[in-house]
């Protein structure tokens, strides 16, 4: 959004083209290309390539180790302590899956390029509200961490109700 608004302070015809008016906006796209070309050195005609890292699911499987971790310390054994653990576990989702967020302006950027549905249908789901890129996105982040811890400790309890049958 904001480099169409830099183009559109450079371009100002850019911000009267209509949705469907192609032609119009291929035109004003011809023009940005030939202005781009007579700025640029001759030697920057080669593509430019980002590199993007996809840290979301490493963060999701660092966080899921953290929480495997903790689950193996504890004894159980009985029907009850399998279910506390699950009504227990709630608020140390959420503290493991805050500190395995990413902190970095550009991991978190890198991470909404490339799960950005993902990380939306996270806080859609969560019903926290209609805005998932507030604070940089980060809330959205974490929300999807602690999702898919509560997923793997959904898992981890049946599969300990199992052993007890």
């Amino acid at each position: 959004m904001n480099n169409l608004r830099k183009l559109q302070e450079i371009y100002p015809e850019l911000s009267q083209v209509k949705d469907n008016d192609t032609n119009a906006a291929e035109l004003i796209i011809r023009r940005i290309a030939d202005d781009a070309r007579f700025c640029l050195p001759k030697t920057a005609h080669r593509p430019h390539v980002a590199v993007f890292v996809d840290s979301l699911p490493l963060r999701v499987e660092q966080a899921k180790e953290e929480l495997r971790d903790e689950l193996t310390t504890l004894e159980t054994g009985q029907w009850y302590d399998i279910e506390r653990i699950g009504d227990e576990m709630c608020d140390r989702l959420n503290e493991i899956a805050n500190s395995n967020a990413p902190v970095y302006t550009q991991e978190i950027k890198e991470c909404w390029f490339l799960h950005g549905q993902e990380l939306e249908d996270a806080y859609t789901n969560a019903g926290i509200g209609d805005k998932p890129l507030e604070d940089d996105g980060m809330a959205a982040i974490c929300i999807y961490i602690a999702a898919e811890l509560f997923d793997y400790l959904q898992e981890w309890i049946e599969e300990e109700r199992n052993k007890l049958d």
